[in-house]
Order: structure tokens, then sequence, then C-alpha cells
């Protein structure tokens, strides 16, 4: 089911198109978890194995079957959640290449290092530049991807972050709020083998206007 499909039963729900858009926007943040993930996985198992069992064995009571798709649904969940746990892969030490950098919003760092602590869903973020006219800048902050509303770190300028890990934990995706209106996006994608960090700041109205694009390396 797409975004807009969601949104739609929304809004034949009763929830005005704007409402309809932002609850379909927290159906899919949720469907990125993968908690949330697991229990999809397991219930889709188990409604499986009652299916079939339905066919082989139509005789079965509805208590049986019942407790049969909540052992094999619990099951497979639990399989799903540690057998597909994935490490994450944004966790390290990573260096630009100052060659890919595309500035819009001033002077491109001569030299970046950005390092990445997790811990489940919280990243530690340590950004630390170097300028052409000698000037150094450091910020270090902590992130919930989780895809909830959280307050921000002093040192983003904002004060609320929504922040989420896509695309199989390979997108780390961060949205910044001040007053409740969007002020930047961050979005950080890693590359098939997981050595190479294409790094895109996005600045929106009613503050700065820009975009910025850097490419990282993992050390």
């Amino acid at each position: 089911m797409t975004h807009s499909q969601v949104a739609g039963h929304f809004q034949a729900w009763g929830l005005q198109p704007a409402s309809a858009n932002t609850a379909a926007d927290d159906v899919f943040k949720l469907l990125d978890n993968h908690g949330v993930n697991s229990v999809l996985a397991g219930v889709t198992v188990g409604s499986a194995v009652v299916a079939f069992l339905a066919v082989v064995k139509p005789g079965m009571s509805v208590g049986a079957r019942a407790a049969i798709w909540g052992v094999s649904s619990l099951i497979a969940g639990l399989i799903f959640y540690f057998a597909a746990s994935r490490p994450n892969h944004f966790q390290g030490r990573w260096v630009a290449d100052p060659s890919l950098a595309h500035y819009q919003s001033g002077p491109a760092p001569q030299a970046s290092t950005c390092t990445f602590e997790t811990s489940g869903t919280r990243m530690t973020i340590s950004q630390d530049d170097l300028f052409g006219d000698g000037k150094t800048r450091h910020v270090t902050y902590s992130i919930d991807a989780d895809g909830f509303s959280h307050k921000a770190a002093a040192e983003t300028g904002a004060d609320k972050e929504t922040a989420s890990l896509k695309n199989w934990g390979n997108t780390f995706a961060t949205e910044f709020f001040v007053k409740g209106k969007r002020i930047r996006n961050e979005t950080r994608v890693l590359s098939t083998d997981h050595k190479e960090m294409t790094v895109t700041i996005e600045g929106l109205a009613p503050g700065p206007v820009f975009k910025d694009s850097s490419v990282y390396e993992k050390k």
C-alpha cells in the first residue's frame, strides 16, 4: 500500500488532507522500525500456517487454530527479530573527500571528519571541520533515529528533530524543526558496500535556503 493510499483512507475516515498526510507519515515511520517489522513478519507467517492447516486439516477447531497461530507468530517474529538484526553500518569514523563537496551555504571545509557511535536507534554524531581560513568547528550531539519527534540538541540549532533509519539501515534521514516549522533536512546515504557515505544538508525557508553535499569514506 502506498503513502497516498494510506492518506486516502485517513481522509475517508474524516481527517483533513494535511492531517491525513501527517498520519500516513507516522504510519510509514512506524513500519520502518525493526521491531514492528518483526511483528508483521510473525503475523504473516502465523497466518500462512493457519491457512495451510485449514486445507490439510479442515476439521480443526477454531481454538486450536488460534493457539497455533499465536505460537507460530511468536516464534517467527522472534526469529526474524534476532536473525534479521543488522549491524549499524554508520558506526565508525568517516573522512570527507573535499574535491567532491558542493556547498551553497558558504565555503566548503578543506577537511572534515565525522564519527558515529551507535546504540540501538540512538546515534551520537561528532563532526570536525577545518576551513580554508584556518578556523575549525567541532559539534557533537545525539539523535534517536526511531521515527518519532524528540527534543533536539542545542548544537543542531533546532528545538525538535525527527530521525529514522530507512532502506534497511542504509539511509539516515533527519528533519529539524523550530517552533513547528521544518528548517533543515539532513540525509546520509551509504553505498552498497557501506564504505562510502553521501551527506546532503538542505536548508529550508523561513531560514537560509541552501543545499550542501559531501562524500565521506569510511576509515
